[in-house]
């Protein structure tokens, strides 16, 4: 009877080990997830300021050539 004590106590203390590695990984996966969704939130951020910049280039490109016109007719 005492041969088997050991045994089936290792037994438990092996699923007690278990169970914990698993609750770690849990947690890890929820800081992943977090993580991830805050560089989703990052990279949204980054592709409305590069937006933002293209637009704004692109209505001060469109102003030079309309003044450029201007002076095309202007002094033509």
């Amino acid at each position: 009877v005492a041969a088997e004590l050991p045994s089936s106590s290792g037994i438990t203390s092996e699923k007690k080990k278990k169970k914990k590695d698993k609750s770690i990984s849990g947690s890890g996966l929820h800081l992943k997830k977090k993580n991830v969704t805050s560089l989703v939130q990052k990279w949204q951020k980054v592709k409305m300021e590069v937006e933002i910049e293209e637009r704004n280039r692109e209505e001060r490109e469109q102003a030079i050539r309309q003044k450029l016109e201007e002076y095309k007719q202007e002094y033509s």
